[in-house]
């Protein structure tokens, strides 16, 4: 998201090194905040389906 808004000239007007400032403190600040996130669980195995038979 903010690699879209930098893209697209997000308020780049009068002062373009507040945006700058703005978009890369956003992104240092998301980056810390993901820092010790967990990694996502596998998804389940799906069921054996009726009839199958069973794994050896």
């Amino acid at each position: 998201m903010l690699d879209d808004s930098e893209a697209k000239g997000f308020t780049f007007g009068i002062n373009p090194d507040s945006r700058v400032a703005l978009l890369s403190g956003w992104r240092n600040f998301a980056t810390k905040l993901q820092a010790d996130v967990p990694k996502p669980l596998p998804p389940p195995a799906p069921a054996p389906s009726e009839g199958s038979a069973p794994a050896k």
